[in-house]
């Protein structure tokens, strides 16, 4: 996991208090077997040992005190360091397994950063062992900007200078049948499921492949490419970039931008 930013001068949308990563294993069955040995090209050295100056944090968890790096565990939570190859091959490579016990739940890591920043860009590897199932619904990894308490709070729009959220999730794309990732995110312009302008909001889904009618209103929002499948069994590498532009008095002003 690593997070770089972009060194400008100005602080995160209307100086927000802090910036949050958080990543989170989604709910399955718990029957996920054991992790396959995955067939990648091997990197020259691990990514946290190459370290640039714009980096904020990367943790690999090869080192005795990786762990310690990351906020305090829920209670009841667990986490469990595996010796496995890993997205690059390398031998003694060390992974957090996130399991879910049947039923609601879910397990996570989330790293809370003081100071604000503009641009930000994430990176990490997951691995959807057998017997996960992409059908149950979740909420995925990504950033959460402003009181670190408003973290999943549901059915409320930002005000645009209090907080905002961003998450890679994965869904099943009505079309196709298939698993696919899209961003579900909370903040100020978000217009897919509102009642009214100023009333409850959840978040928006980019790209939206719910519908055409009611959730998915506007072209724009809908999916430019096909993505392929996700699968089981295999290493993805996902990329999340956040930028939340200037400070505006109307949506259609706005300048941030979002990407994976």
């Amino acid at each position: 996991m690593l997070i770089k930013s972009q060194k400008v001068n100005r602080l995160f949308l209307i100086t927000l208090p802090l910036i949050q990563l958080f990543i989170l294993a989604s709910c399955n069955d718990g029957t996920a077997a054991s992790q396959s040995e995955d067939k990648v090209k091997t990197l020259a050295m691990p990514e946290c040992r190459r370290a640039g100056s714009d980096w904020l944090f990367c943790a690999d968890f090869d080192g005795d005190d990786d762990l310690t790096q990351w906020d305090t565990l829920p209670e009841g939570q667990s986490r469990t360091l595996l010796e496995v190859s890993g997205p690059a091959g390398n031998g003694g490579n060390r992974v957090l397994q996130l399991r879910i016990p049947p039923g609601m739940g879910g397990r996570g890591l989330n790293k809370t950063f003081s100071n604000g920043y503009d641009k930000l860009y994430a990176r990490w590897y997951v691995y959807y062992e057998e017997g996960f199932d992409f059908t149950v619904r979740n909420h995925g990894h990504g950033f959460h900007a402003g009181d670190r308490w408003k973290k999943g709070v549901a059915g409320h729009r930002p005000k645009g200078d209090d907080w905002f959220t961003v998450q890679l999730e994965h869904g099943i794309v009505p079309s196709t049948g298939q698993p696919a990732h899209y961003l579900y995110a909370y903040y100020r312009g978000m217009s897919m499921d509102c009642t009214d302008p100023d009333g409850s909001c959840w978040g928006d889904m980019i790209p939206c492949t719910i519908d055409t009618d009611y959730y998915c209103k506007s072209p724009v929002y809908r999916p430019k490419v096909q993505q392929p499948p996700l699968v089981t069994g295999r290493w993805y590498c996902l990329e999340l970039m956040v930028d939340a532009g200037d400070a505006v008095n109307a949506a259609d002003d706005g300048t941030g931008s979002l990407n994976f």
